[in-house]
């Protein structure tokens, strides 16, 4: 979803860049941009309980799908060389995961660590999602990545309208 998307430092750009409208960006950055402060979001959680194959050394369980109104999150497991960025802790041997998402509406969503538990080879906690989920959403694509390897996982939402 993000890959493939080059950024070029241009000095003095920056207030001209915050003026851009939404509309004038390449994806993924028009569709986030639009969705700025979007609220109404569907409120539940999806159990996903899926592992990925190993991602240059590391694997990931995604356990539940959380969503509110303002935003999104899930509950992840990950084991092997993950960089968690604990003070005093170097990660030079270790792999950074990125997070994003996409979903059926042309929505795209960025990932990132929330409260986080690690230990040498296993780390657990929540990636937050922005922004909220568009409640018209029947399935969402998430997408985790290392330097070289990405894993997609679809999850469809099927929410309990009930509620």
């Amino acid at each position: 979803a993000l890959e493939g998307t080059a950024f070029r430092f241009v000095p003095g750009a920056g207030q001209a860049a915050l003026g851009t409208s939404p509309g004038s960006l390449p994806e993924p950055w028009r569709s986030l941009l639009k969705a700025r402060g979007r609220s109404g979001g569907p409120s539940g959680s999806i159990v996903v309980n899926l592992r990925t194959p190993l991602l240059d050394g590391i694997s990931a369980g995604l356990m539940v799908l959380d969503s509110n109104d303002s935003g999104f999150s899930l509950d992840v497991e990950l084991s092997g060389p993950v960089a968690t960025y604990r003070p005093f802790a170097p990660a030079f041997d270790r792999q950074e995961v990125t997070w994003q998402a996409s979903d059926d509406r042309g929505n795209y969503y960025l990932g990132g660590m929330g409260q986080w538990h690690s230990s040498d080879q296993d780390s657990s906690g929540t990636v937050q999602f922005w922004p909220a989920l568009d409640p018209r959403a029947t399935w969402l694509d998430v997408a985790l990545s290392t330097v070289a390897t990405r894993a997609t996982v679809r999850v469809p939402l099927a929410w309990d309208r009930r509620r």
